[in-house]
């Protein structure tokens, strides 16, 4: 009597083989050293848990399932969550994550949204041909700044969070000062060492480039490896591991990872949960351009839940 390879053992299908004990035997290792096995030695449908991240990140920390050519998810289809089935409905999940889930979600920015600071700025909505912003002017004087806050509810940074925006920090990289992030200081405001993540432009910091910058509560430092022209719009992603790393990338550019100075816990001002903004250091008007942003963290500490 025949059987498939990964059948059952039975007083007939009962002499073990390689192909029926390696179906069986579930693979255990870091990335490297499942992807180090040879394809002819695995079976189809073979499972393997990833301890760590190969290098690379092809395989990532979680289950994978041999396909014969490659290893992959063994999750079947999405989840649609249309109900209590297939994971609950976007409902569900909101009412859990109101809970504890700090979330801003800005596709388009306009300047009521924010609440503003500094000495001689100005702010406007703008449609400029195709494109749509809302913009910060400086003023003509030397050390006006104009800054958007976004906050009321503060951030824990003892848990994950992200930001996204499209932004222009400055008009010009010359005799500005600009700045960007979760709980980052104003534009004009001589740095400080409270929690915070994001990136900044200085034009006698780090010469035209963005800085990564990060502050755990004790030190602020940054990251001056970005070649990214502080001047130039673009689209900008930043995550915060507490305690791990603080990372940036700008559109398709290099990924720049921090792992110093990273907040591990700790709590954002009222004021500057989300903040950006610019400052001139000459006689002439620096700009801010803001297309939008969203962001997504945990709430402050003390935050009242109910089973629901």
């Amino acid at each position: 009597m025949s059987s498939f390879s990964g059948d059952l053992w039975s007083s007939i299908n009962r002499i073990a083989s390689q192909a029926k004990m390696n179906l069986k035997t579930n693979l255990v290792g870091t990335g490297d050293q499942i992807l180090a096995k040879s394809a002819g030695s695995l079976q189809v449908g073979q499972l393997a848990s990833v301890t760590t991240a190969s290098t690379g990140g092809a395989l990532q920390p979680g289950i994978v399932r041999w396909s014969g050519t490659a290893w992959v998810s063994p999750q079947g289809g999405i989840h649609t969550h249309t109900s209590s089935a297939d994971g609950g409905t976007f409902q569900d999940l909101l009412l859990q994550a109101i809970q504890n889930v700090w979330y801003a979600n800005i596709p388009g920015a306009t300047k009521e949204m924010f609440a503003t600071s500094g000495t001689g700025g100005t702010y406007s909505n703008v449609i400029s041909g195709t494109l749509k912003y809302t913009q910060i002017d400086t003023g003509g004087t030397t050390s006006n700044a104009g800054n958007f806050h976004y906050g009321g509810i503060a951030t824990d940074f003892a848990g994950k969070s992200a930001f996204t925006t499209r932004i222009q920090l400055a008009s010009t990289t010359t005799s500005s000062q600009a700045r960007c992030g979760m709980n980052m200081e104003t534009a004009q405001a001589v740095t400080d060492n409270k929690v915070k993540y994001g990136f900044e432009g200085c034009a006698t910091c780090n010469s035209s480039s963005t800085s990564i910058v990060s502050a755990d509560g004790t030190t602020r430092s940054k990251n001056t490896t970005s070649a990214d022209n502080y001047s130039t719009v673009g689209n900008f992603i930043m995550s915060h591991d507490p305690g791990i790393n603080v990372k940036y990338r700008k559109e398709a550019g290099t990924i720049i990872t921090k792992t110093t100075n990273v907040p591990t816990t700790g709590t954002s001002d009222r004021s500057n949960t989300w903040i950006c903004g610019v400052q001139t250091t000459t006689g002439t008007t620096r700009t801010l351009q803001l297309y939008g942003f969203e962001a997504v963290a945990m709430k402050e500490s003390v935050w009242p839940t109910l089973l629901l």
